[in-house]
C-alpha cells in the first residue's frame, strides 16, 4: 500500500514522537510518503519522499486567534495547495493532536480534490471536551471545523475506547474506527540500573488545563526524610506557583527543568514515575508518557480519576500504584515506591502498544 502522510511534527513533542514511533514500523511494511510542517526523528525513517512547509511560531493566544478569525487554520490550507500527491496513492492519512489541524484541515482539502481514500488518527480528543477547556466560542470552533473536515473520512482512530466514544459525535454516521494505544519503540522493559538510595520522583510532560500539580505537591510535602521531586517539561512558571502555594517549605528539593525529547538520563536516576490526569469523573484523555514510563523497570504513580482511560488500563497492575486526587492517597503510594516489584505485570499492555503491532493493524484497517 502507498500512503501520503499528512503531519504536523515527526519527532520532538510528546504527539510528534508517538508518530515517529508508528511511522517507522508502518514504513517497513508500506510505502509512505510525508507532508509535514516539521520533520525531526531521531533517525531516519524508512520513506519514499518528504515535502516540508515552515509553519511558523505562534504564541498560545494568537495561533486560537487566528483559527477563530479563519474558523480554521489558514496555513493549513495555503500548505495543501503546495502538497504533491504521487499518482500511485492509494489513501491519505492524516496523523494529529489537539492544537495542531494541519494534517486535518490539510486531508479534507486533498481528499475532496483527489477522490482517494482518507483515514485520520488522533492522539487527543479535539476539540476539548468542555469540562476540560469550557464551551466557548473557540471550541465551538474547532468543533465545527472537525465536524466539516471529517466529512469525507473512511476511516478514524483514536487511543482509547472512551475518547474514541466522545470523539464520535463530531464523525460522520457509519464511519469505521478503531483505538489504537499510544506506540511504543519495543513491548520489552528497557534495562536499567538501580535508582539511587535517595528517592526521587520524577514527572515528565505538561501541567495544563484541568491537570494541577497540587495534589502530587502535597503529598511530597507530607513525606519525611529528604526525596525528590522533578518536573521535566514547558510549563515551569505555573508549577513554581503552585510549589509557592502548596508546597513552599520543600522548593529546595524540588527541580524544574526544560523539556527534552532525552529522558533516559533522568528516568535512569528516577525511584519512581508520575502521572496526573485531570480530577473529572469523565476525563478521556489517556497520557502518552504513560507509555514510556511502562517500559521502565520503575514504579508508577498513576493520579487519576474516576472512570479515566488510565484507571481502567492500569489498575490491575501492582507495579503501578492507581490513586485518586487526595494527597493522603498519593502519599501512601510515594511511600511504597522504595519497596520491590514485579514488573511482568506490564507485558499484555506493552505487547499491545508495540508500535509493530499497531502498525499491522492500522494496515488491516486501511485496507477500505
Amino acid at each position: 500500500m502507498k500512503i501520503l502522510v499528512l503531519v504536523h511534527q515527526v519527532g520532538k513533542d510528546a504527539p510528534g514522537i508517538l508518530f515517529e514511533r508508528l511511522l517507522r514500523s508502518l514504513g517497513e511494511r508500506a510505502t509512505l510518503d510525508i507532508a509535514c510542517a516539521a520533520y525531526t526523528p531521531s533517525k531516519g525513517l524508512p520513506i519514499r519522499s518528504l515535502q516540508t512547509f515552515r509553519y511558523p511560531v505562534m504564541k498560545y493566544r494568537t495561533r486560537r486567534l487566528l483559527t477563530l478569525l479563519f474558523r480554521g487554520d489558514c496555513l493549513a490550507r495555503r500548505f495543501a495547495e503546495k502538497i504533491r500527491i504521487p499518482e500511485d496513492t492509494d489513501l491519505i492519512l492524516s496523523l494529529f493532536s489537539n492544537e495542531r489541524f494541519f494534517a486535518l484541515e490539510s486531508g479534507a482539502i486533498l481528499q475532496r480534490e483527489s477522490g482517494k481514500p482518507w483515514a485520520a488518527y488522533c492522539v487527543d480528543a479535539v476539540p476539548s471536551p468542555p469540562a476540560w477547556a469550557g464551551n466557548g466560542p473557540y471550541r465551538k470552533c474547532v468543533a465545527a471545523l472537525v465536524r466539516r473536515c471529517c466529512e469525507g473520512l473512511s476511516f478514524f482512530a483514536s487511543l482509547t475506547a472512551e475518547m474514541l466514544q466522545y470523539q464520535k459525535q463530531f464523525l460522520p454516521e457509519g464511519i469505521r474506527t478503531d483505538c489504537l494505544l499510544p506506540p511504543v519503540e519495543s513491548p520489552r522493559m528497557r534495562q536499567m540500573p538501580p535508582p539511587g538510595s535517595r528517592p526521587r520522583f520524577l514527572y515528565a510532560g505538561r501541567i495544563y488545563g484541568q491537570r494541577s500539580a497540587r495534589v502530587l505537591l502535597e503529598a511530597f510535602a507530607r513525606l519525611s526524610g529528604s526525596p525528590e521531586l522533578v518536573f521535566i517539561g514547558p510549563d515551569g512558571e505555573r508549577i513554581r506557583k503552585e510549589i509557592e502555594r502548596y508546597a513552599p517549605a520543600c522548593r529546595e528539593r524540588i527541580e524544574l527543568l526544560p523539556w527534552t525529547p532525552d529522558l533516559d538520563s533522568e528516568l535512569e536516576r528516577a525511584t519512581a514515575l508520575m502521572d496526573i490526569d485531570a480530577p473529572g469523573p469523565d476525563d478521556v484523555y489517556l497520557s502518552s508518557k504513560l507509555f514510556t514510563y511502562l517500559r521502565c523497570p520503575r514504579p508508577i504513580v498513576s493520579i487519576t480519576g474516576p472512570g479515566s482511560p488510565a484507571r481502567r488500563l492500569l489498575s490491575r497492575m501492582d507495579s503501578v500504584l492507581v490513586c485518586p486526587h487526595e494527597p493522603e492517597a498519593v502519599q501512601k503510594a510515594l511511600e511504597r515506591c522504595s519497596g520491590a516489584f514485579d514488573y511482568t505485570d506490564r507485558a499484555v499492555i506493552l505487547s499491545a502498544s508495540d508500535a509493530d503491532v499497531l502498525a499491522r493493524r492500522l494496515l488491516e484497517d486501511l485496507a477500505l
